[in-house]
């Protein structure tokens, strides 16, 4: 499904943060390790994003940013792409479930490296860029947890 606008591109966005979340959920639910059940409390509440970023901007900007044609429409964003094989055993380990948020927060580092080098006008960029730098700390953060084996 290509996209025609950036508002395509944070609604895909905004899809892979709501199934994620669902999908931290069903982990807590039926996980056996109570160090799981708590990392899937702490990947669910840091996973949405996109209002933190949006609030530099007012709704108009935020509609002048979301009609901005996207120049080329290869983007990397499909929520059906990205859950297709993934599994949710009751006993899953920690570590598996921190690289599975590292994969899916570098294809959205991609994703935002991408988008920031299109031509897109300044306030896009600027959303694009902050999107960017959240994504980053939030990586960095889970690289630390898994180094330190928290869970």
């Amino acid at each position: 499904m290509a996209v025609s606008n950036v508002g395509d591109v944070l609604d895909r966005v905004q899809e892979l943060e709501r199934r994620q979340i669902e999908m931290y959920a069903v982990i807590r639910d039926s996980a056996t390790d109570d160090g799981v059940r708590l990392l899937t409390h702490y990947l669910a509440r840091h996973k949405r994003h996109l209002p933190e970023a949006f609030s530099c901007f007012s709704p108009d900007q935020m509609k002048q940013i979301r009609r901005t044609p996207v120049l080329e429409e290869d983007v990397a964003i499909d929520a059906d792409h990205y859950f297709k094989g993934k599994t949710i055993s009751a006993d899953i380990k920690a570590d598996t479930l921190l690289d599975c948020a590292i994969e899916y927060i570098q294809k959205l580092l991609d994703c935002f490296h991408h988008m920031s080098h299109q031509s897109l006008g300044e306030e896009t960029l600027t959303l694009f860029d902050s999107l960017y730098k959240i994504e980053v700390k939030d990586i960095v953060e889970l690289k630390k947890i898994k180094a330190m084996h928290y869970f």
